[in-house]
């Protein structure tokens, strides 16, 4: 009989363990979301509205009519507590032409550029800054101007992987014409951007 006791007495405290166990996971704060990690290598499509000038050596002051440019970009982030660092690759192809000139054009713009950020969560906003490169049309004849770049904006994660963002970019660009000036490039994009996070 005692035997039986001991027995109901186990059973009693196991049962009264398992409630409490039951009772202090209905009343414990669910967990909280990871935040978002912004490290890794991205791929997708940049699409921008270009405006600006240029100044010839001979023939003067220029202004460029707005223009689309569309084209892909790459890049890597790689994310420390809230800081982010990345670096980028984008090339952009249209044709933004200078006031009262209509063939000669900007046709290509290429940058590289390293980014510094701070994350908030889904939120990355960055300052960026790095090298330029653009290809220039004189009436058929090309010729490329190289210089810097500078500017910010903000990405924001849709999903784990998919990734919209908006930026501002400023060139200062400049090169030899086919013709033998000396031409200096202000060339300025706005920029929105869809890219998927690997």
């Amino acid at each position: 009989m005692h035997g039986v006791f001991r027995l109901i007495g186990a059973i009693g405290v196991l049962a009264m363990g398992s409630f409490a166990v039951q009772a202090a996971d209905v009343t414990a704060e669910p967990a909280q979301p990871a935040a978002y990690d912004w490290s890794g290598f991205y791929l997708g499509a940049i699409g921008s509205y270009g405006f600006g000038e240029n100044d010839w050596s001979l023939d003067g002051h220029y202004d460029l009519d707005g223009a689309a440019f569309g084209g892909g970009v790459i890049g890597y982030n790689q994310q420390w507590d809230s800081f982010v660092l990345g670096a980028e690759l984008s090339a952009q192809f249209g044709r933004m032409q200078e006031s009262g000139y209509p063939d000669y054009t900007y046709k290509t713009l290429v940058d590289v550029k390293a980014r510094a950020g701070f994350s908030m969560d889904r939120a990355l906003f960055y300052v960026a800054g790095g090298y330029s490169y653009a290809r220039f049309d004189e009436d058929g004849d090309d010729f490329d101007l190289h210089g810097y770049n500078v500017g910010g904006g903000i990405d924001f994660a849709l999903t784990e992987n998919v990734v919209i963002g908006a930026e501002y970019t400023f060139r200062g660009l400049n090169g030899d014409s086919a013709s033998g000036q000396d031409v200096d490039g202000k060339v300025s994009t706005v920029s929105a951007k869809l890219t998927y996070k690997f």
